[in-house]
């Protein structure tokens, strides 16, 4: 289930810049998956790269220099990450059917879980606006793989903390599943 997140793939994602590692000074592919992980939003690796890069050209012009730099690629990863997140919402609530090619976020969720893949989108959006602990250990233990012994130490969190927290986040799938099938 970590394709979703595409962590092992960076010659594509630099292919699809039209640049290698070298060229891309900036790392912004490294920036934002280092700040998807850390935010632990299900989002498209691959698309918010893209997005991420138009902005920081977009906004090279403004930079002051007396900014921190890495402060100011920050910012700008979140501000998509932030549109990306109400526009899953915008998409959902207006009944928009998922765009092909399916993201991978949506098959790798859905085949996970076991739903039907026309319920990945908002199966992301349940699963992004639940509270950080529940997100971050779902994605590192779960959908990573991250060993609990490790998780728990390096987030400093307890092991039942962990449990229950991951225990929500498959109930919130569920009761997700149940009421679209009331609806059917």
């Amino acid at each position: 289930m970590n394709q979703w997140l595409n962590l092992q793939d960076q010659t594509r994602i630099d292919r699809d810049y039209h640049m290698s590692s070298r060229e891309d000074l900036l790392r912004l592919p490294e920036r934002v998956r280092a700040r998807l992980l850390d935010s632990a939003y299900l989002l498209d690796l691959k698309g918010l790269c893209i997005e991420v890069h138009e902005e920081v050209r977009k906004d090279a012009e403004i930079w002051d220099d007396m900014v921190d730099i890495d402060f100011w690629f920050l910012e700008r990863i979140d501000r998509v990450i932030s549109e990306n997140l109400r526009h899953d919402v915008e998409l959902e609530r207006n009944k928009m059917p998922l765009m092909k090619p399916i993201q991978r976020r949506y098959q790798a969720l859905t085949e996970g879980l076991l739903i039907p893949l026309n319920l990945g989108r908002r199966a992301c959006i349940v699963f992004n606006r639940l509270p950080s602990l529940q997100r971050h250990s779902f994605i590192h233990i779960i959908l990573l793989g991250e060993p609990v012994e490790e998780y728990c130490p390096r987030m400093q969190v307890e092991r039942e903390e962990v449990r229950v927290a991951i225990v929500d986040v498959f109930a919130a799938f569920t009761k997700m599943k149940k009421q679209w099938e009331a609806q059917q």
